[in-house]
């Protein structure tokens, strides 16, 4: 999800710093879209607090920030996390800045989530998401939160659906960025089933 992302800043000319664990992938996507990477576990607040810094001494400022990273409460940890290390200085600037909160394809629960189910659930990941942008109050931060849908069907094992298209969600975030289109509104006319992107401006 971050990738396809990625691909969509960089072919609207944006400069991209890219932040992934994965070493090798985070390289060839460095290479492909010609960003700056940065080596970043987002579940581990030193990782991120040394992010946050070389970044911020790199570059003086972020106008975007998107946070798409890992599954589950993985996406939802990292959110917190990475969103806390860079809004003081996002804050800082008086020309509009944005964080976008991607919210997971929120379905069976993987191995290890079962230890964290409320920070794993849709609510919780909106009711944190909300609470930076409470934090954000009073600045020129816009914090935009973008959950995917799911058709979700009862099972014995749990629930079962289709998961949301990247491209869905991809045009919510060339919405939220580029105010194109009223993504929310025409979201909520599709039924209730679609695998689909709803934007939710928090803040």
């Amino acid at each position: 999800m971050g990738l396809a992302c990625a691909r969509m800043l960089a072919a609207r000319g944006a400069r991209l710093i890219l932040c992934d664990c994965d070493g090798p992938a985070l390289l060839r996507a460095g290479q492909e879209l010609d960003a700056d990477t940065h080596y970043c576990d987002v579940i581990s607040e030193s990782s991120v607090a040394i992010m946050a810094e070389d970044v911020l001494d790199r570059f003086r400022s972020v106008d975007v920030l998107i946070n798409a990273a890992g599954d589950g409460y993985v996406r939802t940890l990292g959110m917190m996390r990475m969103a806390l290390a860079l809004l003081p200085e996002m804050r800082r600037n008086r020309t509009p800045r944005l964080i976008l909160n991607v919210a997971p394809d929120f379905g069976p629960p993987e191995q290890g989530e079962a230890l964290f189910p409320n920070i794993a659930s849709p609510r919780n990941f909106r009711r944190l998401s909300a609470s930076l942008a409470v934090q954000a109050r009073g600045s020129s931060v816009r914090v935009v939160t973008i959950m995917p849908r799911r058709a979700v069907g009862a099972s014995v094992g749990g629930a079962i659906g289709t998961k949301c298209n990247d491209g869905d969600v991809v045009a919510a975030v060339t919405s939220a960025i580029f105010g194109k289109a009223a993504v929310g509104a025409a979201e909520r006319s599709r039924p209730p089933s679609a695998a689909s992107a709803a934007v939710k401006r928090t803040g």
